[in-house]
């Protein structure tokens, strides 16, 4: 098979590359890094070896660099599993926050992670959900369950009552 190369670069194109090579994504890192070394007449089975990809993915890399430009380092993200918990399930697990335990069989004045969990379910917004995912949800949403509403009640009917007579 004979050697191929990438065809001469432009100067705007060296410079998006060189950047390409500070990327976190190893897909578009070594394909930037593919077309470089091949403008410095590295052959594909040495690119290969260097950068530790496969010769097809190099071989692919330099064609399609000479097809289609700085395209290649644009490929999209597929694959992988969809998200379980939607943006309208995440929503109504931080929106248990704003009811008491009680209301779901808890004799705790505030949330934990794991009453949390088992609302969650109870209230059939999840099939099965892990205290620790409850944690992330509430991270990944800049909410903490530890500022989360205490409620202090009591079985003594005039609790309300009286709590507004002492409040005054």
């Amino acid at each position: 098979m004979a050697p191929i190369f990438v065809r001469p670069l432009k100067e705007k194109e060296k410079k998006v590359l060189k950047k390409a090579l500070k990327s976190y994504d190893i897909i578009v890192y070594k394909r930037a890094k593919t077309v470089l070394l091949s403008a410095q007449g590295k052959k594909a089975p040495e690119i290969a070896e260097l950068i530790d990809f496969h010769l097809n993915s190099v071989r692919s890399a330099i064609n399609g660099f000479n097809k289609k430009g700085l395209a290649i380092l644009n490929h999209p993200q597929n694959g992988g599993r969809k998200p379980i918990f939607t943006k309208e399930i995440r929503k109504e697990i931080i929106n248990l926050l704003k009811d008491k335990p009680r209301k779901y069989g808890f004799w705790q004045v505030s949330w934990s992670l794991s009453a949390l969990a088992k609302a969650a379910i109870k209230s059939k917004i999840v099939k099965k959900i892990s205290f620790v995912r409850i944690w992330q949800i509430f991270k990944e949403e800049g909410h903490s369950y530890q500022k989360s509403k205490t409620w202090i009640s009591s079985p003594d009917p005039q609790y309300d009552l009286k709590k507004r007579l002492l409040t005054r």
